[in-house]
């Protein structure tokens, strides 16, 4: 690993810690963003803080009271939906899932059709199970 590398990934790891912070608030607040993909995520210069834009999608949740809210259609970018997405529901889970793919293509420094990350979900979950064994 060069420092470039190693400069990169430190980047990395404190961006994802704004969003997750910003997302802890939002979710604090009963909202689900909905559409959490790399075009809403706007950074400083300085790399100090973070603005997640574009709350049109976003709706209140009633997960507390242990419901999850059905989507009469699909919303968000198709390339971040989670798979409770694909069956139309949504949960907090929703945006941490779209977190997760934008962090991957963040590390591997390219972009991922939805079918490749969720190949590579697939894979790793049969590799902790396999490992478990």
């Amino acid at each position: 690993m060069v420092i470039s590398d190693l400069y990169l990934e430190i980047e990395i790891v404190s961006i994802c810690k704004m969003v997750l912070e910003a997302l802890a608030y939002i979710h604090s607040k009963s909202i689900i963003h909905r559409d959490l993909n790399p075009s809403n995520l706007i950074v400083s210069m300085d790399l100090n803080s973070i603005m997640i834009l574009d709350f049109g999608l976003a709706r209140f949740s009633q997960i507390s009271e242990g419901i999850e809210l059905p989507s009469v259609t699909p919303v968000g970018d198709q390339n971040y939906r989670s798979p409770d997405m694909l069956s139309n529901n949504y949960s907090f889970g929703t945006d941490i899932w779209a977190l997760g793919k934008i962090i991957l293509e963040a590390v591997l420094g390219k972009f991922l059709s939805r079918k490749k990350f969720h190949y590579i979900v697939i894979k790793s979950d049969e590799y902790d199970k396999n490992f478990q064994t």
